[in-house]
């Protein structure tokens, strides 16, 4: 006879036999809801039988939403338990995260399993069954702190409550602390998944050794493409492809930070000199802030060989590349710009970096009455004590507006963001910031130098809108350090 879990035994000294026997989580999936896990979602679906807090480090596309949202469909509707016995809450950084991927994945299953009660969506989903709330969805910004949390969690009285922390890598310590602190019987369950992306956040802690989690590893050659594991030909496809692999090698190279954390599901090394953490960027690109005000492109020349001469556009915080061609000549690369500068509007503008070929844009341009600006990354900075060069003032801005929350990058541009996380930085001989020769990297940081352009510098910096209000990074504290040097502080301090 099969030993009867924990949970089921004391759901019967508390409350009795269920009038339905609690099930196994994975057949019912299976025949509630028609989900069949692939073997490594199996795997977290049973861990959570055994381990009240289970963590997964996961590569990109593995499924990992869809074996959260059936989790939390099983936990409230699969084992048998009297209404009110169970209760369910996710979060996730961001409302986007949220509604768009667990309880989106969470009303399939309930309308596939025609599970009962009502599942809502908005800023706070829930569902409702019989009018009483038995799953929620917050996100860290409507808790605001460890209190906060700990009585939204509290508050159903619930005998059995799981917890799921999604995309756990951009959540704040504190939301994990009030988890923990309301998930402490042996009767609950605790699931955080997410990718690994920056080695100094508190997922990254609960995935060491010896931090009382039992952690799982999903990385992309573990799925089934990979391995010839027979699935569903309809799951086949929602799962990370070789093709994907294969291009992300060639665009980060297999030293990038997005390579090991979204490939290889590892966190990266802690870098002292890199410019940008993971984790800022993986948060911007969950950012939706909406693009208003004057526009302005950044615009980055190339004209023969390997480069592609990049145009990003600008706008109320909204980065986005609008342009990218390589070996385009001087004269198609001005007609692109003005034509964006025309549909742009009258306020448009476009900063042009005049080193090299790029003055031959500019001078037409500017030949033509067209609104742009000439920048020059090796001339002196505004700040001249602070920074090296204009090139190391202007990556810093980029540097600080992604910490601060103030920009919204494309979840699609792989080539921005792992340019991004590939650029390093330090201070030279007389203690002024300076970036990393890019003769030191592996390609032509094209995207990352327009982006930085399109955002600008001192006179010609362009306002972004902050967004406070939905920042996943409330409560991180994922400052890099330059190469040990004892000016960092007041470095980092220092206004821009």
């Amino acid at each position: 006879m099969t030993e009867r879990h924990p949970i089921d035994r004391l759901t019967d000294r508390i409350v009795g036999p269920a009038t339905v026997a609690p099930s196994d989580p994975v057949r019912w999936a299976a025949e509630a809801l028609g989900v069949r896990y692939w073997s490594a979602q199996e795997t977290i679906v049973r861990a959570l039988q055994e381990h009240r807090h289970v963590a997964v480090k996961a590569a990109h596309a593995v499924g990992k939403s869809k074996v959260a949202a059936a989790v939390m469909a099983w936990w409230i509707a699969g084992t048998g338990r009297p209404l009110g016995q169970s209760f369910a809450i996710s979060t996730a950084p961001t409302s986007t995260q949220l509604s768009a991927v667990v309880w989106r994945e969470l009303g399939r299953c309930h309308r596939d399993g025609r599970l009962p009660g009502r599942i809502t969506g908005g800023a706070v989903p829930t569902w409702t069954i019989d009018g009483e709330i038995v799953a929620m969805g917050r996100k860290p910004q409507d808790l605001t702190d460890v209190e906060a949390a700990a009585s939204a969690f509290q508050g159903v009285h619930a005998r059995y409550p799981l917890a799921v922390i999604d995309e756990a890598g951009g959540c704040p310590a504190w939301v994990f602390d009030a988890v923990e602190a309301v998930t402490t019987s042996d009767a609950s369950r605790t699931l955080a998944i997410g990718n690994p992306t920056s080695p100094a956040s508190r997922f990254a802690e609960i995935c060491a050794p010896g931090s009382g989690w039992h952690v799982l590893t999903i990385p992309a050659m573990s799925t089934p493409a990979f391995t010839g594991e027979r699935v569903d030909p309809a799951l086949l496809d929602m799962l990370v492809s070789p093709r994907w692999v294969e291009e992300r090698r060639e665009r980060w190279g297999e030293s990038s930070p997005l390579w090991k954390s979204r490939v290889l599901a590892q966190f990266p090394d802690a870098s002292d000199d890199a410019l940008i953490d993971p984790a800022h960027i993986e948060a911007a690109q969950a950012r939706s802030l909406t693009p208003t005000g004057p526009i302005n492109f950044g615009v980055d020349v190339a004209r023969s060989g390997g480069d592609c001469s990049v145009v990003y556009r600008l706008q109320g915080g909204r980065l986005r590349r609008t342009h990218s061609r390589q070996g385009a000549d001087l004269m198609e690369t001005s007609g692109t710009v003005a034509k964006l500068l025309h549909e742009g509007g009258v306020d448009a503008s476009a900063i042009v970096d005049t080193i090299g070929v790029g003055a031959g844009v500019y001078d037409r341009l500017a030949e033509q009455g067209a609104n742009v600006v000439p920048f020059n990354a090796s001339e002196r900075a505004t700040d001249p004590a602070r920074f090296k060069n204009a090139r190391a003032e202007a990556f810093w801005r980029l540097r600080e507006l992604l910490r601060e929350g103030a920009l919204d990058l494309d979840p699609e541009d792989d080539e921005l963001a792992g340019e991004l996380v590939s650029l390093k930085w330090g201070v030279d001989s007389s203690g002024r910031i300076q970036i990393g020769s890019k003769s030191e990297l592996t390609r032509s940081p094209d995207n990352a130098d327009a982006a930085a352009l399109a955002i600008g510098v001192g006179e010609i910096a362009v306002p972004v809108v902050f967004a406070a209000q939905e920042d996943p990074l409330k409560g991180l504290d994922h400052g890099v350090r330059p190469l040990g040097n004892s000016l960092t502080g007041d470095l980092l301090d220092r206004p821009m």
